[in-house]
This record gives structure tokens, sequence and C-alpha cells, in this order.
């Protein structure tokens, strides 16, 4: 019986590699931008061109030089380029800061070439960062307090105060935050209550709830306000809450004041303080559930991978509660561990 040969293909170190007449890139980003826009919500298509404007004001320096053709190489000098870039701030971009510009740049090609505006996509060709994320640690207790004590020596001590508290003792959003209007906040006899969180993320409102503590800081609030309508934390502006913004500058500022700026970066640092708590003194699934509603989450997933920020710390206190791990059945003394 005669074997049939397989065919032989051979190495071909020189490949023809896609070049992109990129003349018109600048407003092909732009057109990507609108059509997120009309997808999406404004904010979502704001945080895209922040990120894309890096790109865009290199190429409109490179793409001279470079006969405004655009190839892979030339998408590893721009990641080179960014990684020189200093944030605002001062020092270098941070690392989750350049892999969002690249994955936004990398969602326009394939963005680009899916609706037929370019023939080749090139959204394989755009590299990610070197490295990866630092590890992100939750907000301790001792910061909370110093944080809550700095917000009282701004201008507005008892609305920074509220501010504070609102944040981490619901977990809400910066952009919920300043939504919040007097008529949305309802406390119960004992001091806890539940907000109502109109202003939410993709416009699905909620309520969430609150305990006696967080409950303190919101009375003194309603208490100082001496109204019945309006915003809950205004700003100088008559008839105006803060913006999302301003709610961040007051907690920036505090954290300054305090000097826990390493530990509180944004308002989003209290939310993850506050997913990250509850799921220390309330583990196990049931109650994670809980937790997502009380985030707005659409899944626990999200809560789960992005908010709960335990650590070996947390393994250890698991351990160290009772005879968890086979070595110590066998051989620790009899103890009863913690639910899970």
């Amino acid at each position: 019986m005669t074997g049939v040969s397989s065919p032989v293909y051979g190495i071909q170190l020189a490949v023809e590699r896609p070049t992109l007449d990129a003349r018109h890139l600048d407003a092909l980003i732009e057109h990507y931008l609108q059509d997120v826009d009309r997808r999406s919500d404004p904010k979502t298509a704001r945080g895209y061109g922040h990120k894309l404007r890096h790109f865009r004001e290199w190429w409109r320096r490179a793409g001279p030089e470079r006969g405004w053709r655009l190839t892979a190489d030339d998408l590893a000098d721009f990641l080179r380029y960014l990684e020189g870039v200093e944030s605002v701030r001062g020092g270098k971009l941070a690392y989750n800061t350049r892999r969002d510009v690249m994955r936004r740049l990398r969602q326009v090609f394939r963005w680009a070439r899916r609706r037929g505006h370019i023939p080749v996509d090139l959204s394989l060709d755009v590299p990610m960062p070197h490295g990866s994320a630092p590890p992100k640690r939750p907000v301790e207790l001792d910061a909370l307090a110093a944080l809550l004590e700095a917000a009282g020596q701004g201008n507005q001590p008892i609305r920074d105060r509220a501010i504070i508290g609102l944040l981490a003792g619901t977990g809400v959003r910066c952009e919920e935050a300043s939504g919040v209007q007097i008529r949305h906040i309802s406390i119960y006899a004992g001091g806890s209550g539940v907000v109502f969180v109109a202003k939410a993320k993709n416009d699905k409102s909620r309520y969430v709830a609150f305990d006696s503590a967080t409950g303190r800081f919101l009375q003194a609030q309603l208490d100082a306000l001496g109204r019945d309508s309006g915003p809950f934390f205004p700003s100088r502006k008559a008839g105006r809450g803060l913006s999302p913004s301003g709610i961040y500058k007051v907690v920036a500022a505090a954290a300054d004041r305090a000097g826990v700026r390493d530990q509180v970066r944004g308002p989003h640092d209290l939310r993850r303080m506050f997913a990250t708590f509850w799921a220390r003194r309330l583990p196990g699934k049931g109650y994670g559930q809980l937790l997502q509603k009380q985030l707005g989450h659409s899944s626990f997933e999200t809560t789960a991978t992005h908010y709960l920020l335990t650590d070996v710390g947390d393994v250890s206190d698991v351990l160290g509660a009772g005879d968890v791990s086979p070595v110590a059945q066998l051989y620790g003394k009899p103890r009863t561990a913690k639910p899970v």
C-alpha cells in the first residue's frame, strides 16, 4: 500500500505586514466616540475620549513624520512614548491608565474593521503595557477615622463629614452621591435608614441601606440644611448640588489634610472599603448577593472580582480561627472555625 505524503510547509521570515493610510485616523476616532456616545451614556464616551487623547496628540505629531502610514511598529513606538508621559499629579502614568489607553485604541481598530472603515484589523497589533497593576489595598479603619476628622476641618464640616459617611457607610458611587436629594433620605427611629439612588449608573435606580452610625452623619446634615427639598450636598451655586467632581475634591482634600492619600485616592476607594469590610464580617455567597444589590452591580462576579480586596491576612484569620487545613485537623487542638 502506497502511503500518502503530507504537504511540507516552509517558514516565511519576510512577510508582508499591514500598513494603514492613517491620515484620517483622528477623524475616525472622533467618529468612534460619537458612536459610543449614541450607544452608551455620555460619561462613558467622555472617559474613552480622555484615554484616547494621548494617542490622538501623539499621532498629530508623529503622523506627518511617518507619511501618515501606520504599522505595528508605530503602535509599539506609541506605547514607548506613553510610558514616558507624566500624569497631572507628577510621575509616570499608572499601569492601569496605560493599559486602558491601549485597550481603547484596540477597540477603535476592532470597531473600524467591523464597520468597514478600514480594510485590515490592526487591533491584534496593539501592544499592551509590560508589568502588572500594583495590588489594591483596602482603606483601614484608622485612615477612615483620620479622614472624617479632616473633613470636619473644611469650610463646610457637617456637609463634608456627611459625604465621607455616605460613601463609606453605603458604598455608593461618587456620581450617585452627587445626585442625592433631601427627599431621597429616609431615617428610621433607630437612626438607620435608606437612600433612594436616582442618579445611578446606566439609569438603574435603587435603594441603599445605611446603619445608625452612618445615619448620625446624615441626620446632622439634614438638621444643618433645615429644609425639606433641594440637593443633599449643596454647592456654592444656589439651588445646585455638588457635581461628581465636587464630591471628588471634598474627599481628596480631606485625604490630603489627613495624610492618608496613599490609601484614599478618591471616593471609589471608600466604595471598595465598604465592600471589603462587608465581606470580612459577612462571608458567604448569600451575603455577597445582598452586597451586590447594595452596590448596584448587575452580577456578583463584578462585586467579587473588583471590589472585595481581601488578602492573605483574611485567609490567615480563617485558618487561625479553627482546624481548616488537613494538617491542623490531624495535629491541631479542637477549635470551632468561623463559618464561611
